[in-house]
């Protein structure tokens, strides 16, 4: 909705998503639950890593375990080390068919709902609809896989660990570490506003080369035959230069943020690590405590980094599928009216038919005429008398100003878009073949060949 607040519209999709994702029509639920199940137990065994690995530090250092205990705190180990990965990939499962469902099912929606629309008017709308189908598998792979299973789970990751490094360690390191997060996430915000702003402008020109290029090789005619080959080269060359300058100038940004973000980083990692050598030193830690503020520092701070890319992306992605969602939601219809199907011998009838195509253009006046079942009509007039524009207010692909077309005993109107194919046909003037074979074409409506023989 225009003017909505984004946080409100991003929920409010998101909330939309996930009915989809858990509603019985799509079956999803099932792997829903299951990649949740996945990310649960992973989190577990990341948590659980650093204190299974302070506990086998502590146990080879005291000498005193026993060889069972020993084998089963290095399996312990490994296991919480090696789980997230194997998690991991079976959940990458469960990102794949949700997506591809959720692709599948948004693409059918929007292009039934948004046929009927490009065929009735003349709004140029195809490269914005095929752009946002385009970017949508990429989008729901960014929301599930990068908002559900990584941004929510880190989240619950940061509580947990912090909780568990105060209950093992002294209380200081976990304060030290919650600073050291901050300060991670802070300098990411700062660097993703202005990465959103370089990003902005890279895609920018991206676009202005592709419209560069494509208004070339569109015109591939003409600057042949003009002798203008070198100068329509330089043109390219120009884009290229203007989109290579807006990369290399983000490329630079990024390196500016690793350099301070990494200093800063290493500062903190270092000085936490000064603290505990002397707690070691004056026995008021194990190595094996020293081992888990470490696990922590490098398990926490890396994903940190990126939290908010994460979440900036999320909300691009988002925006995404607001549109297709929008685009899939079928035009509203007239609920006071009925629906009809027209019975008996299909006559045309039309009644004081008007159409006029705006303020100061041709139109079409009242007209009144009469058209049997079965007879064979020619309307013939000069180029822009309005022949064309008649069939397709017959045809229903135009609705007029005034008047109405009844085909049999009932108003077109009156019969639903679906169903008109089924009474009346309106052949182009100009026409078009599908990127399928002959066969193929010369049989439209009937499926594909290739498809009648999967089904």
């Amino acid at each position: 909705m225009a003017g909505e607040n984004p946080t409100i519209a991003m929920t409010r999709t998101f909330r939309a998503l996930l009915a989809e994702m858990m509603g019985r029509a799509l079956r999803l639920r099932a792997f829903v639950i299951l990649g949740l199940l996945l990310e649960t137990l992973g989190l577990i065994m990341t948590v659980a890593y650093p204190v299974a690995l302070k506990d086998l530090i502590d146990l080879l250092a005291g000498k005193g375990g026993s060889a069972l205990a020993l084998v089963s705190a290095i399996v312990l180990a490994a296991g919480c080390w090696a789980g997230p990965n194997l998690t991991g990939a079976c959940r990458h499962f469960c990102t794949t068919r949700i997506c591809g469902v959720l692709a599948n099912e948004f693409t059918r929606r929007s292009v039934a709902s948004q046929l009927p629309l490009l065929a009735t008017t003349a709004k140029g709308e195809t490269g914005v609809i095929l752009g946002a189908l385009e970017r949508m598998p990429f989008s729901l792979q960014l929301i599930v896989d990068g908002l559900m299973w990584q941004v929510l789970p880190l989240t619950v990751q940061l509580v947990v660990s912090l909780i568990v490094l105060a209950g093992l360690a002294p209380t200081v390191y976990a304060w030290l570490t919650t600073g050291l997060l901050g300060l991670v996430l802070a300098c990411a915000y700062f660097n993703a506003r202005r990465w959103k702003k370089l990003a902005a402008g890279i895609n920018a020109a991206s676009g202005r080369m592709s419209h560069i290029q494509t208004d070339v090789i569109r015109n591939a005619r003409r600057v042949v035959f003009n002798g203008n080959v070198a100068g329509e080269l330089r043109w390219i060359a120009s884009g290229g230069l203007e989109r290579r300058q807006a990369a290399e100038a983000g490329a630079v940004s990024l390196i500016r943020f690793s350099f301070v973000q990494n200093a800063l980083l290493c500062a903190g990692v270092l000085f936490i690590f000064y603290l505990g050598a002397l707690d070691i030193r004056a026995g008021v830690m194990t190595v094996g405590t020293f081992v888990l503020i470490q696990s922590y520092l490098f398990r926490l701070t890396q994903p940190a980094a990126s939290f908010v890319f994460l979440i900036l992306g999320a909300g691009v992605a988002m925006e995404n599928i607001a549109a297709v969602l929008d685009m899939a939601t079928p035009m509203p219809a007239d609920s006071d009216r009925e629906h009809h199907r027209p019975a008996g011998p299909a006559r045309i009838s039309i009644e004081r038919l008007g159409f006029s195509y705006g303020a100061g253009l041709p139109e079409i006046g009242e007209i009144d005429l009469e058209i049997a079942s079965g007879s064979f009509v020619a309307i013939v007039g000069p180029s822009g008398a309005g022949k064309s524009t008649l069939a397709q207010l017959i045809a229903g692909l135009k609705s007029p100003a005034r008047g109405r077309v009844m085909i049999g005993d009932a108003d077109l109107s009156s019969v639903e878009p679906g169903e008109r194919s089924r009474h009346i046909l309106y052949v182009p003037q100009f026409i078009s073949l599908f990127d399928r074979p002959l066969r193929d074409n010369l049989l439209s409506p009937l499926p594909p060949i290739t498809m009648r023989r999967r089904v």
